[in-house]
């Protein structure tokens, strides 16, 4: 409570979400590094795909040699190795930012319990949607963030199915999304009544 004294409300609010947006974007970098490390050292430094990613994308390769890792070839096509790296890491950083956004309002306006709750099911929601049927798959994915860590299946269908919606309407989703929480945040900061007892000030 000291530092929503010192700083201010609103001053104190931003903070928060700033402090999340910093997390968020450090932990999704940290996991991109990390899937790069684990192919050390059979890595090859290239700004493009590759012949075998490409080979592995057009046959059933992955599942012959039990592959860690799947290809989508519909996407190799339309990004470089780079720009889905960077498309990846935006998306991944604006779900976690949406989810902690979305969590920090629910407990301003109800409670702790509720926000855990709700966005515990967003995140279980994922194996749901991943696992029923395609055209089920396509209308729930619309409404789910978690899933569009998945942006690599953007353009590969699944049973004549594109079920991950477009990058675009992602962005537009996250961005509107996001600052509507935002706004809910800092509307419920600047009028609620904080519990000053028993607080450490």
């Amino acid at each position: 409570m000291y530092q929503i004294i010192r700083t201010g409300r609103i001053s104190w609010a931003l903070g928060q979400l700033g402090g999340t947006f910093f997390r968020s974007f450090i932990l999704v970098v940290f996991t991109a590094f990390c899937s790069i490390v684990s192919l050390l050292p059979q890595i090859e430094w290239s700004l493009q795909w590759g012949k075998l990613i490409h080979t592995i994308a057009m046959t059933n390769a992955a599942i012959q040699y039990n592959l860690k890792y799947v290809f989508y070839y519909q996407i190799l096509g339309k990004y470089s190795p780079l720009q889905l790296m960077i498309i990846t890491i935006v998306i991944c950083t604006f779900i976690s930012m949406f989810l902690s956004s979305l969590m920090f309002m629910i407990s301003l306006y109800f409670n702790h319990i509720l926000a855990v709750s709700i966005t515990a099911a967003l995140t279980i929601m994922l194996f749901f949607v991943v696992n029923i049927h395609p055209k089920i798959r396509y209308i729930l994915a619309k409404f789910i963030p978690t899933v569009w860590a998945k942006v690599v299946q953007v353009n590969s269908p699944v049973l004549g199915y594109y079920w991950v919606p477009s990058i675009k309407y992602m962005f537009a989703f996250l961005l509107i999304g996001n600052i509507i929480l935002i706004i809910l945040i800092l509307i419920k900061v600047k009028k609620c009544e904080f519990n000053w007892e028993n607080e450490d000030i």
